[in-house]
């Protein structure tokens, strides 16, 4: 069961990549004129499938996609959602809601001028997957394939844990080949489920807090704006959430996107208090876990943040005791 379903999943996603190539070209064909950057993006859609494939075993795919799940910015990916928590979110705000509407839209805009930026419904995981994918390269065709199928379980098990991703998007016409009216450009995931368990999430109110990962913007448009939009958006969905405080994390070297998170409002967490150290680690992101590479832990307060003090004072009071755990081995 598990292999067909992988089967079909592989498929599906050829055919969808398929469909949205070809409607974009359809769109593109019935402009006269074209921006460079719009021209560069399709083009490589339609390259997507086309990289020569790689002489590896099976074993070696796994190996690699479960790597790059469990790696880099990936965080929790690999987490499969139990029972317990399945449903015990309300989904708020719902799929498919518009979190940052194009300014002024118009059939001669622009296309970086026409960007939605919404909240993903399950229909959009294999275009999300594709998007994550992008940011990786020499992949053969069945890795790419096996990395997507994997990668829509992972997000559909998230989902039921209560995770959501946004995506921002560009407006295409829909044709006979698929139905879908936009292309996904740029996504980033949101979720509570990272806090489980954590005195970081035992010491604020019930679903105040939120956390950011899996930020990715197609490669062929970069430095365009559109991650400023999605993290725009996730201020938009903690207000409809009634969030207090978001938080991520960053790359110590990546200064790129400290910057673009400064700009959105992040500050760095400079406190040493227990509960930050815990939660990093909890994350396998302190210092030297991932590859030698460093993190850092970012958050912006949308609202006045409560802390549980009684929790605080607990764990003040054992940080002592508890802080030689955390030492970076």
């Amino acid at each position: 069961n598990a292999t067909k379903s992988r089967k079909v999943g592989m498929e599906s996603m050829t055919k969808l990549t398929d469909a949205i190539r070809k409607a974009a070209v359809a769109h593109t064909n019935g402009k006269n004129t074209k921006s460079t950057t719009e021209q560069t993006m399709l083009s490589t859609t339609r390259n997507v499938r086309n990289t020569a494939s790689l002489k590896v075993s099976n074993t070696a795919i796994n190996s690699v996609i479960e790597d790059m799940i469990q790696s880099s910015n990936h965080i929790g990916l690999a987490e499969i959602a139990t029972d317990e928590n399945v449903g015990i979110l309300e989904r708020k705000p719902p799929p498919g809601t518009i979190l940052i509407s194009p300014p002024n839209p118009s059939k001669d805009s622009g296309f970086l001028d026409n960007i939605t930026v919404r909240v993903a419904k399950p229909v959009d995981d294999l275009c999300i997957a594709s998007l994550r994918l992008s940011l990786f390269s020499d992949f053969s065709a069945h890795m790419r394939q096996a990395f997507c199928s994997r990668s829509c379980h992972v997000l559909d098990s998230r989902r039921n844990q209560g995770a959501a991703c946004v995506v921002a998007t560009i407006p295409i016409r829909a044709s006979d080949i698929s139905d879908r009216t936009d292309i996904i450009v740029g996504t980033a995931e949101c979720s509570i489920h990272e806090f489980y368990g954590t005195s970081l999430g035992e010491s604020r109110l019930q679903d105040s807090i939120l956390y950011i990962t899996e930020v990715a913007v197609s490669p062929t448009i970069r430095r365009q704006g559109i991650g400023s939009k999605l993290m725009k958006a996730f201020d938009e969905f903690a207000k409809a959430r009634g969030v207090e405080t978001i938080y991520l994390h960053v790359d110590v070297a990546n200064e790129k996107a400290y910057s673009l998170y400064e700009k959105a409002g992040y500050e760095k967490v400079v406190s040493d208090d227990f509960f930050y150290k815990e939660f990093t680690k909890s994350l396998n992101l302190h210092d030297g876990a991932t590859k030698g590479r460093n993190h850092y832990l970012m958050h912006k307060n949308m609202r006045q943040p409560n802390w549980l003090s009684d929790v605080k004072r607990k764990i003040d009071s054992s940080n002592s005791f508890k802080m030689n755990d955390l030492a970076v081995q």
